[in-house]
């Protein structure tokens, strides 16, 4: 194999690579950002509940869900970068991205 075809198979393995870590950092702060909205449904108090309307049993079941447990619209994406993340990546390296 001559080094411009092992570079050429490289870039792709690095780009897919590249892809998946971002896929999984990604799911790990929606993991973590589902995890603190759940804690936060469980702190409500019964008045707030009922103006939201979820009952306190619904809400210690939802917020019983253990975070790997993640809503198919919350999924992240291989293909897109949602408007959030998009949002963090520019506060961490600004218009440079």
């Amino acid at each position: 194999m001559s080094l411009l075809t092992f570079g050429r198979h490289w870039g792709v393995f690095s780009n897919k690579l590249t892809r998946r870590l971002a896929r999984f950092v990604r799911t790990l702060e929606t993991r973590r950002q589902i995890a603190e909205e759940r804690r936060m449904l469980a702190s409500l108090d019964d008045r707030i509940l009922k103006d939201i309307g979820i009952s306190r049993v619904d809400a210690a079941f939802e917020a019983s869900r253990p975070s790997s447990d993640i809503p198919a619209d919350r999924m992240p994406r291989d293909d897109v970068i949602t408007g959030n993340h998009r949002s963090q990546l520019h506060r961490t390296c600004g218009s440079a991205c």
